[in-house]
């Protein structure tokens, strides 16, 4: 679009995915020398689910303009998206009998997730940038409603249905470039995480059955920088 204050170039979509994760753990152990065969291995009577039959439904939907003002050496893009997300987890038979205490919960969550652009021109094969964006991830179905247990080892990998999801907010500068013999990026970022999602952490050992339990857990605060 061309208007009075710089052009204006708006790009928009959305998109949808549905998901449904069907695990099934089984196996056959087969004696070599008598024949005989079992389905109990290493103290678990296959087969089980190690999380419920899960159906996951996505959707986005985001808005960008990126607007230049004057001559067009120096660029503004603002960008807003809209995410939402579904996890509806299906108890049967398989994952009630291997699972009996652990009911599976469900999560509905929606977010709003702003990004903020700059750019500067330097000449036309050579920009400059500087970009914000924030991020949020919702937790995984196999986080929240994990099951495995392996008796053998005596070790147990527990559900949190308390996770909370997690987000970022992130700043990245950098230089684009377009050369007769090369086109690339160089740039540097850093991203601080609230809530991050560690999957599966060593919590300790159950004083009642010695067992080793594994939980996904949130830390409150995670730093990732570096360069590209």
């Amino acid at each position: 679009l061309a208007t009075a204050d710089g052009t204006h170039r708006l790009v928009g979509g959305l998109e949808f995915a549905e998901t449904r994760v069907t695990e099934r753990r089984d196996g056959l152990q087969t004696n070599l020398l008598t024949g005989a065969t079992t389905s109990s291995i290493l103290g678990e009577s296959l087969p089980v689910r190690d999380f419920p039959v899960s159906t996951i439904q996505e959707a986005g939907v985001y808005v960008q303009d990126e607007w230049r003002p004057g001559d067009g050496r120096w660029s503004l893009i603002p960008a807003l998206r809209a995410d939402w997300y579904r996890l509806e987890p299906t108890v049967d038979a398989m994952y009630a009998e291997d699972n009996p205490t652990t009911p599976p919960v469900s999560i509905d969550q929606g977010s709003l997730a702003p990004k903020l652009g700059i750019g500067w021109r330097l000449r036309d094969d050579l920009a400059l940038f500087l970009q914000y964006a924030h991020g949020f991830r919702s937790p995984p179905f196999d986080d929240v409603n994990i099951g495995l247990d392996l008796p053998q080892f005596n070790v147990r990998a527990i559900p949190n249905p308390d996770l909370e999801p997690e987000r970022s907010d992130s700043l990245e500068l950098g230089l684009r470039f377009s050369l007769a013999a090369v086109t690339g990026t160089i740039s540097v970022y850093g991203s601080r995480y609230r809530d991050f999602i560690e999957s599966r952490v060593n919590i300790g050992v159950d004083p009642d059955t010695g067992t080793t339990l594994f939980q996904s857990q949130n830390i409150a605060s995670a730093e990732i920088y570096g360069a590209e």
